[in-house]
């Protein structure tokens, strides 16, 4: 029996209610502070953020003293930094670069900023920085490549100073999993009654 569309919609509404969200936090310059022109965006699963802190570390090629933290437990689904010049430090689930050194003591607060302390190294650039309140200030960017574009001068030359705010993006304007889920619990009501209905019209056809 071929499956009618108003099954398949919901069907899909079902799978969609029960996929996890997920939360993007993107960094905001507030100052014309170096470096100038640096990118970053993490994305974190609903999970992470509704505890309200997430802990990664990944040692990459060097051997620290803090326990390796698988970043996909910790609820950190991808991370990416760029800057002028460079190649841009990436994370995403299910591919962790070998030279990737990673450390994130971060907590989320319920206005949307996400503070605590950032460190990226992929052996190429090093990224760094802390936050003060809601306040995120670089406090290390240098690169074997160069940051002339960033307004840093020399190759590994330390360039910080710059402030910001580390803020979720505001979520698109979806239907909520729930009230999908009751889409798709009524389409299937309405399925079954028009089942019932045409297997009680063929009975009293039957009887005729």
């Amino acid at each position: 029996m071929r499956l009618k569309p108003l099954a398949i919609l919901a069907l899909a509404c079902s799978l969609h209610a029960q996929s996890d969200a997920s939360v993007i936090y993107e960094w905001k310059s507030v100052d014309s502070n170096l470096p100038r022109g640096i990118g970053l965006t993490m994305e974190f699963t609903d999970a992470a953020v509704a505890s309200g802190s997430a802990d990664v570390y990944l040692p990459g090629l060097y051997n620290e003293v803090p326990p390796v933290t698988d970043p996909a437990l910790a609820g950190l689904l991808s991370f990416h930094y760029t800057a002028p010049g460079i190649n841009a430090i990436s994370y995403t689930q299910g591919y962790v670069p070998r030279n990737l050194s990673l450390l994130l003591n971060v907590g989320f607060s319920a206005d949307g900023y996400l503070t605590g302390y950032i460190r990226a190294n992929d052996t190429n650039s090093n990224f760094e920085m802390v936050s003060s309140g809601s306040l995120m200030k670089i406090t290390d960017a240098r690169s074997d490549q160069w940051m002339g574009g960033a307004g840093c001068v020399g190759n590994l030359a330390l360039c910080n100073g710059a402030s910001g705010y580390i803020r979720r993006d505001a979520p698109a304007e979806v239907p909520e999993p729930a009230s999908l889920g009751l889409l798709g619990a009524g389409a299937l009501a309405f399925l079954g009654l028009g089942l019932r209905r045409s297997r009680h019209s063929k009975t009293a056809s039957a009887r005729v």
